[in-house]
């Protein structure tokens, strides 16, 4: 979801390919990774408080750095990433190697082999977007994915963010929130990017059977981050998940002059 806004975004104020930049990690073939010397970047996978403190260094007193990211209950981002993987997606994804693993886990085996290989990933997610900062905004991906006017309303807070102090003009703002709504699965559904909904009920209820040490730590993720921690708590139906990777590790990353 992310990416897809980070692309139309752009495109349509018309930054194109060439001028924005994507890193991730790993760089899974050789244009995968591109520009990152670029004000305007999207990272996969890698981004944490470390690298941030490097980006503000790098940013100087001349630049303002602008840091954007979607977030969902981690205790759901494990049942949606296994029910995900489990269906054949994204198999070359090195998160979960060996391949075919995942797909031939069971629920109960599946869900805890995911959260120990995301655990990572959740530590840097987390970690970063529990305290608020001004050069940094948290959008809510249960907001965006649970209707069109969720989606519109953070998008809105997105171009708000990125473009303060610079106002867009009012044509602007309208042709870029309307090409970010390419990535709205409501107005544009997309096969493979939802999953099951009989997945993702038995799921959630096995991230609750996974081993206590390590239910405590995503129940601490969760409670840190200020979501639902107990399975009473947690919708009955879980919001459609267009991947595991879309609601934390895709921070959107914009650095204007």
């Amino acid at each position: 979801m992310t990416w897809a806004i980070f692309r139309a975004v752009w495109a349509a104020l018309g930054l194109g390919h060439d001028r924005v930049g994507h890193w991730g990690n790993p760089c899974y073939f050789p244009d995968f990774c591109y520009n990152w010397g670029s004000p305007v970047r999207f990272v996969t996978d890698m981004y944490s408080l470390e690298m941030h403190e490097r980006e503000l260094q790098r940013a100087g007193q001349l630049r303002t750095l602008r840091v954007a990211g979607s977030v969902r209950n981690p205790l759901v981002m494990i049942a949606s990433a296994y029910c995900y993987h489990h269906g054949g997606q994204e198999d070359t994804n090195v998160m979960f190697y060996p391949k075919g693993t995942v797909q031939s886990l069971g629920p109960e085996d599946g869900v805890a082999f995911v959260a120990q290989r995301m655990m990572v990933l959740m530590d840097n997610l987390t970690a970063f977007y529990e305290t608020p900062r001004n050069d940094t905004l948290r959008l809510s991906f249960e907001e965006a994915d649970g209707s069109s006017e969720g989606f519109d309303q953070e998008v809105g807070r997105l171009l708000d963010f990125w473009f303060q102090g610079v106002p867009l003009h009012a044509d602007d703002r309208r042709r870029a929130l309307e090409a970010a709504r390419q990535g709205d699965l409501h107005r544009h559904p997309y096969p493979g990017h939802t999953n099951d909904d009989a997945c993702m009920q038995v799921a959630q209820h096995a991230v609750f059977s996974m081993p206590a040490d390590l239910l405590g730590i995503y129940q601490s993720y969760a409670r840190r981050l200020g979501y639902p921690y107990t399975e009473e708590l947690l919708p009955q139906r879980a919001a459609l998940a267009p991947s595991n990777r879309g609601p934390f590790e895709h921070p959107v990353k914009v650095r204007t002059e």
